[in-house]
């Protein structure tokens, strides 16, 4: 117990420190600190909350977690989420320690909601012990900070299987790495699915039938319109989050919510106040142009941004592209090879570059075939915002940053005016 109240007290002071000399949101800091003094004190704190839910997935697990987030917040329920987007154990523990007393005490909570890093999910889910958990989707990432799939999976699969409470997975049927987890012992499995799915899956599924089921009918700027099915209750519904992936954010988000007896209204009732986190297919305004920010990490995640905004990007639209490779991003940036920039090579439009990998990514969209002509490299965000910060009439601006590059902007447009506040991806309780 006194390791405990270490933990909590100096995690407390860490975070007590960030604010009132840093800029930083410090998620991690204060989390990597008590984890030192204290390695259970996830397991110890996170008991503490009646139930607990855990979002992992290659993409989509902050508009999964955060949709869930929403919704229960609208129906009135008191929940703890680590909505900064510190998604390894070190946020876990960072968010635990923030709510908790000095005494080691969590109050008043009801609902824990938690997204992992698919490395750290493992570790999460042995020391939560999740009643709920949502498999999203397994892709290649960074080869360089997770290896091949088979590897992930393989992890994963132990840790479920050892995995002895009682617990409903919520699975992606249309992602056939993830069948594996379909055949899981002690478990209550429900899976979702779109009919003619447009997402590309490394290896595709043959699940027919789905707990709950969407067709899609459009998929523009203002969001997706769906119908969706479950349990025999139909409805079409407008998304306000962008693309034909994050309908299954939604999908994974409703059966989670729906398990935990929030109504079909209520659920669609909550949408129309939800917004997407920071960076995820985010509306902006940059003076008088409207934008779009999407950020890019991975193959299959870029390449699903790319063909999302294709069809959307006109001649006298601008797209900026900021490539970095910190730690964060991955250091390997080879993957951008793999991703389908060739998606947008034939449109005919400015295309801005920069970053610390920045000349790489000049190279990779002249192979896609854009005129190079058309692509301007500049050393710093300032340099391009110059640029492009126009009149409506020069069109919109579509924004693809790495994750740290996109912390970067997030900073830029903070100390510029183009936002109000710093993105910290907190809900309120």
């Amino acid at each position: 117990m006194i390791r405990l109240l270490l933990a909590v007290f100096f995690g407390k002071a860490t975070a007590f420190f960030i604010r009132t000399f840093t800029q930083s949101g410090g998620s991690a800091a204060p989390g990597l600190v008590a984890l030192y003094i204290d390695p259970k004190l996830i397991r110890k704190l996170s008991k503490q909350i009646p139930q607990n839910i855990v979002v992992t997935g290659t993409n989509g697990k902050t508009t999964t977690s955060g949709m869930i987030a929403h919704i229960l917040l609208q129906s009135g329920m008191q929940i703890l989420h680590n909505g900064t987007g510190s998604n390894l154990s070190r946020g876990v523990a960072s968010k635990l320690v923030a709510e908790s007393s000095l005494f080691g005490r969590i109050s008043n909570v009801k609902i824990g909601i938690w997204e992992a890093d698919e490395a750290a999910f493992v570790d999460i889910v042995s020391q939560v012990k999740p009643q709920h958990i949502v498999l999203l989707n397994i892709f290649r990432d960074q080869l360089d900070r997770y290896g091949e799939i088979d590897t992930i999976i393989e992890k994963w699969k132990k840790a479920l299987e050892s995995a002895s409470w009682q617990k409903t997975i919520y699975i992606n049927g249309d992602d056939g790495h993830l069948e594996v987890f379909k055949k899981s012992t002690n478990t209550s499995i429900q899976t979702f699915g779109i009919a003619g799915s447009p997402v590309r899956f490394e290896k595709k599924s043959d699940e027919v039938h789905f707990t709950v089921k969407a067709q899609i009918l459009t998929v523009d700027i203002d969001g997706a319109e769906i119908v969706y099915s479950h349990n025999g209750f139909g409805q079409k519904v407008l998304l306000p989050i962008v693309g034909a992936y994050n309908v299954y954010n939604f999908l994974a988000a409703y059966l989670v919510t729906s398990e935990l007896k929030i109504s079909s209204e209520e659920i669609v009732g909550a949408l129309d106040s939800f917004t997407p986190a920071f960076g995820r297919m985010e509306k902006i305004q940059i003076k008088d142009r409207s934008g779009l920010i999407a950020l890019i990490k991975n193959p299959t995640g870029t390449t699903q941004v790319l063909e999302t905004i294709q069809p959307m990007v006109k001649k006298q639209d601008t797209v900026i592209i900021l490539l970095n490779d910190n730690i964060a991003d991955g250091t390997d940036v080879s993957w951008i090879w793999d991703a389908q920039f060739e998606n947008i090579s034939p449109k005919l439009f400015k295309i801005f570059v920069t970053g610390t990998r920045r000349f790489d990514m000049v190279l990779r969209l002249v192979y896609a075939g854009v005129d190079k002509e058309m692509i301007d490299v500049e050393e710093t965000i300032d340099g391009i915002f110059t640029k492009v910060a126009g009149s409506p009439k020069d069109g919109r601006i579509f924004i693809l940053p790495t994750y740290t590059a996109l912390l970067e902007l997030q900073e830029y447009l903070k100390e510029n005016g183009y936002k109000n506040e710093h993105w910290h991806g907190e809900h309120k309780i």
